[in-house]
């Protein structure tokens, strides 16, 4: 049960730190954590990559870089153009 609480606060640190900081985020390894946690770790690497594309599109929009702009993902559910 401790492992378990262990491994959740870490999710829930990592998940707070894509929102607030996810140019500072590293990948999150995992390899301490429960294998049932490791589909989430998949899901959270996917959803700080999101955002970071997300975050360097609307920079060049605010930029006025238009033309240049980074583009995010296919896969980025996030920004539907």
């Amino acid at each position: 049960m401790e492992k378990n609480a262990n491994a959740d606060d870490a999710l829930f640190e990592y998940v707070r730190q894509i929102i607030y900081a996810p140019e500072q985020v590293k990948a999150l390894d995992g390899a301490d954590l429960p294998a049932p946690k490791k589909k989430l770790i998949q899901g959270l690497r996917v959803l700080r990559q999101f955002v970071l594309e997300n975050k360097a599109f609307c920079a060049d929009l605010a930029n006025g870089t238009i033309k240049e702009a980074r583009l995010p993902s296919r896969e980025n559910i996030w920004l539907v153009l």
